[in-house]
């Protein structure tokens, strides 16, 4: 049984009484008026709300997650199992209505296909091409410092921060720590206009493209360049 604290003067009751002194060992039910010397009326009422077993058995552990109520380790195993499925679940509903964001954007198909290439890891990126074997290293093209990722081409690099720094760019003042894309793009959905979403997205297939040009063809476009071909195009595909 736990204790209380120092008690009132004059209750009779030690000053680090066991629970068990507040109860009626006859009639199973809570000395209220000690309940009340002891504790302020808050907590005095809250005590006196919480059921007192009328077996007078002894308290003891029980597993609540078998039949026996004995812990096994199998238990435990299908316990975490429906933990992690019930967080998939939660995520894949959330992500599920990323994707129809995505879908309901006025942007040409090219875009979105994009799009979802890059948040289901199918864009050819150093680092997973490397995992496979098909390149030497994993360091990004652009900068040679980090290994090169989805979140990091798109996002992260420097290449990339030059690009979102822009006075055009709806994340100018974002923070562009490296995170996964799909949790930038959850963040995109909540946080940006529909227009400054459709924007974006227009803007983070220029990167690939740009990137692209770089590595093949030795040709790197400056910031300003990658917004205006990004507005132009949107421009003329919405008017289209």
């Amino acid at each position: 049984m736990g204790f209380f604290g120092v008690v009132k003067g004059g209750v009779g009751v030690k000053s680090e009484a066991k629970v068990k002194e507040l109860i009626d060992g006859d009639t199973k039910t809570w000395k209220t008026k000690l309940v009340k010397d002891i504790l302020n009326e808050e907590e005095a009422i809250l005590v006196c709300s919480l059921p007192i077993s009328s077996s007078g058995l002894p308290d003891k552990l029980i597993w609540a997650h078998t039949k026996t109520g004995q812990f096994d380790v199998k238990s435990t195993y299908h316990l975490e199992l429906c933990r992690k499925n019930r967080e998939k679940r939660e995520v894949s509903k959330s992500g599920t209505e990323n994707w129809k964001v995505l879908l309901q954007l006025n942007v040409p198909g090219v875009v979105k296909m994009f799009l979802w290439k890059a948040m289901n890891n199918c864009l050819p990126i150093k680092f997973y091409l490397s995992c496979r074997k098909i390149v030497k290293d994993y360091f990004c093209p652009i900068c040679k410092m980090q290994k090169e990722t989805v979140s990091h081409a798109l996002w992260s690099c420097g290449g990339a921060m030059d690009v979102w720094a822009d006075n055009l760019s709806p994340v100018q003042k974002w923070a562009s720590i490296e995170k996964d894309i799909q949790e930038l793009w959850a963040d995109w959905c909540n946080k940006l206009k529909r227009e400054e979403l459709e924007l974006t997205t227009v803007v983070l297939r220029r990167f690939w493209m740009r990137r692209n040009s770089f590595v093949f063809e030795n040709k790197f476009e400056g910031p300003d360049v990658i917004f205006r071909q990004a507005t132009d195009f949107l421009l003329q595909f919405q008017e289209a």
